[in-house]
């Protein structure tokens, strides 16, 4: 079994294209203990929407060197995928019918903290962190 914890940078949310894709491989759902980590850069056929610029801050010619969104995938031996709003991820990466267990940890606050304003990362940093 392989379980990766994962998130991808896109052009955005009109027909995206991944341009950066990281996730850390863990050994189990119970410990997380880490055993490897990959982190790589894309170049799309298009350029970024702003709002995608806003949230990632990569730049459209930070990715001229970078090989093409369509080299990105997942190992071969991927069961499960863990992420924030994880389906969208699965999109960008073009595997919404891959036989891949999804874990959403966006739907997951949505259900266990129905009462927050805001399920973004950002905003259960915040909760969960404080300052």
């Amino acid at each position: 079994m392989s379980i990766l914890i994962l998130d991808t940078e896109s052009t955005g949310l009109n027909e995206p294209q991944v341009n950066e894709l990281g996730y850390v491989k863990v050994d189990s759902l119970e410990t997380l203990e880490v055993l490897d980590t990959f982190e790589q850069r894309y170049k799309p056929d298009k350029p970024s929407e702003l709002g995608a610029l806003m949230t990632h801050n990569i730049l459209d010619s930070e990715l001229v060197d970078c090989s093409s969104y369509l080299t990105a995938s997942l190992p071969i031996e991927t069961t499960y995928v863990i992420g924030h709003n994880i389906d969208y991820d699965m999109g960008v990466l073009n595997l919404t019918n891959a036989d891949i267990k999804r874990i959403c940890t966006k739907a997951l606050a949505s259900y266990f903290l129905p009462e927050l304003d805001s399920h973004r990362q950002s905003a259960l940093l915040y909760y969960f962190e404080g300052d």
